[in-house]
């Protein structure tokens, strides 16, 4: 099962992005975006084609959209194809405010960065992802 998966890991900074896709790519198969809209372009395309993203991560902070925004951006394009069962995990530098708009806008889970792999597998073992 674990090799099935499909993943999303947005990020614009490379070194944090090849860091998680190297994480990730433990747990299924790992693509990559480093911005919100080449991040929503694959969405909608995986969702047009019926193979859903099981997980995306999404940095906080991105070139041209804010990764809050894309999350509730990528929630509407799963409720338009009826489709709730993706893990939303965002990641970013730990503040009250971070965490606090994260959890407010129906993320499953929040990771401090810069993500450790034993911090990453215990947020995907709390969300039943394992």
């Amino acid at each position: 099962m674990k090799g099935n998966r499909k993943i999303l890991a947005i990020d614009d900074e490379f070194a944090a992005l090849t860091k998680m896709k190297t994480l990730l790519s433990e747990y299924g198969q790992c693509e990559v975006a480093t911005s919100g809209g080449q991040s929503i372009a694959l969405v909608k395309y995986a969702l047009a084609e019926g193979k859903y993203f099981d997980l995306i991560t999404i940095d906080i902070e991105l070139p041209d959209i804010d990764g809050i925004t894309l999350l509730s951006q990528i929630l509407k394009e799963e409720e338009k194809h009826d489709c709730h069962s993706v893990k939303i995990i965002v990641s970013a530098v730990s503040t009250t405010t971070n965490v606090c708009r994260a959890a407010n806008n129906h993320c499953d889970g929040f990771l401090v960065k810069p993500v450790k792999r034993q911090m990453l597998h215990e947020k995907l073992s709390s969300l039943g992802f394992l």
